[in-house]
């Protein structure tokens, strides 16, 4: 089963883990597909994303206010048919099969060569979500920009730049949120010819943003491109 460069989330509502797309070889495949924890069986729902999209995270948000239930946001992402980066925001609602784009807020920020940063970090806290780093493999160019979405915000107006970037520029970060803070472990900060990870950690508080990003002790070694598990206290 070739499928890669995808991410899932638990859907506490329905006990099920879900995957919106990621790459299969040199192609992409849309298709939603869920994981039973309980069986052991995965499952193809039938429904597909609306754009090509690896490399990104799937924001779990309990409710964006819409009075469908539980939605899962994508933000941007990198599609290998057109080998760039894109902006498109979409979002999955489980409970009835549907993905929409939100054409009016498309990720914002651009690189040099005026297409979208990619494999940014992001993490949910409180039901916003924050977006942060992100790299452009064409230039290539990294960017240490910290966003905040809102799912609830204004049609048009749920970006925000907090103007608080990461110490460092890079991108494919390994995120986790416990007990509402957010952390930056590792992730690639340079390319002369491939990726260079860093050992660098960072920690972000939302509830005191003027605060900015906070150093803590290095990873024991570095790392990107892969995931942190956060566990709150309780």
């Amino acid at each position: 089963f070739d499928w890669y460069r995808f991410d899932g989330v638990y859907n506490p509502v329905d006990g099920l883990a879900y995957f919106l797309g990621g790459r299969e070889g040199g192609t992409h495949d849309k298709s939603v597909w869920t994981y039973d924890p309980a069986t052991g069986v995965s499952a193809d729902t039938g429904v597909d994303m609306l754009y090509n999209s690896a490399n990104t995270t799937i924001n779990f948000i309990e409710d964006d206010g819409t009075g469908r239930g539980e939605a899962m946001y994508v933000l941007g992402g990198y599609d290998v048919a057109i080998a760039q980066n894109i902006n498109n925001v979409q979002r999955y609602y489980p409970q009835s099969g549907t993905v929409e784009e939100l054409v009016n807020d498309p990720y914002p920020e651009r690189a040099s060569n005026g297409l979208p940063f990619g494999a940014g970090g992001s993490g949910v806290v409180d039901g916003i979500i924050y977006y942060f780093g992100g790299w452009d493999s064409a230039v290539p160019e990294f960017t240490a920009t910290t966003w905040m979405f809102d799912p609830q915000g204004a049609d048009g107006s749920r970006w925000t730049n907090l103007a608080c970037p990461m110490g460092v520029t890079r991108a494919y970060i390994d995120v986790a949120v416990s007990d509402g803070l957010i952390y930056a472990m590792g992730g690639d900060t340079e390319y002369p010819g491939d990726l260079v990870p860093t050992d660098l950690v960072e920690v972000f508080d939302p509830a005191n943003p003027g605060a900015c990003w906070t150093p803590l002790a290095s990873l024991p070694a570095a790392t990107s491109q892969g995931r942190g598990y956060g566990f709150d206290d309780d």
